[in-house]
């Protein structure tokens, strides 16, 4: 029975001394055996997290549209007051050259009339022609007068030009007027004023009209040398 138990026992002990070593070198072995994260793994993480965290808003934005500006088209020429505008009083008289052709000009709004000034100069004996030509349904009314107002000729359609004498000279007042019941947008004029030669002046005839006819005499060829 001593035996027994002194068997026992030493059986006991040796098992405690086993578990008593093998300890660490099953926790050494476990150790070992678990895997551990890779450095590359660790830098395509952090790299991931990097590139989130730096996405800019605008990426992720939804695209929003431009609006396209738009375009107004320009009135022509003859449906657009023109660049005398405003010229419908004769104190505010708009200046055109000689020796050219001025416009052309138009009758907008409805209802316009228009003055313009236009300087002949020194009388230098040259008779000054003025040319009013309208296009369009337009029936116009011209008058001249002198700066100060004195009254020198006037003229309406079909008529398109006058002529005035030499000895006119100096500013001069040209009103035009529009008496076609006709809208007048899309029809305009221009103003020519040109200086020219007078024409040259007539002979004058002699009194009766007729050149009288000479006979000789009764007593031809009574000539001595």
């Amino acid at each position: 029975m001593k035996h027994r138990i002194a068997r026992h026992g030493a059986l006991v002990a040796l098992i405690t001394i086993t578990l008593l070593v093998g300890r660490p070198a099953l926790g050494a072995a476990t150790e070992e055996q678990l895997p551990t994260a890779t450095p590359t793994a660790t830098a395509a993480a952090s790299a991931t997290q990097t590139q989130t965290a730096t996405l800019p808003p605008s990426a992720t934005a939804e695209p929003t549209s431009t609006s396209q500006p738009t375009t107004t088209a320009t009135p022509g020429a003859n449906a657009r007051p023109d660049d005398c505008e405003k010229n419908n009083r004769r104190e505010d008289a708009c200046p055109i050259a000689v020796d050219t052709v001025n416009g052309p000009f138009t009758f907008i709004p409805e209802g316009d009339q228009d003055w313009y000034r236009a300087d002949l100069g020194e009388p230098n004996g040259l008779q000054t022609t003025v040319f009013v030509r309208a296009s369009g349904k337009l029936d116009l009314l011209v008058s001249i007068s002198r700066d100060d107002g004195t009254p020198l000729t006037a003229y309406s359609s079909p008529v398109i030009s006058t002529t005035l004498a030499a000895d006119i000279s100096g500013p001069i007042i040209i009103r035009v007027e529009n008496r076609a019941p006709d809208d007048p947008v899309g029809s305009s004029y221009n103003i020519e004023i040109r200086k020219t030669l007078p024409p040259a002046p007539t002979p004058p005839s002699q009194s009766g009209g007729t050149i009288p006819t000479l006979t000789p005499d009764i007593a031809e060829n009574n000539w001595i040398p």
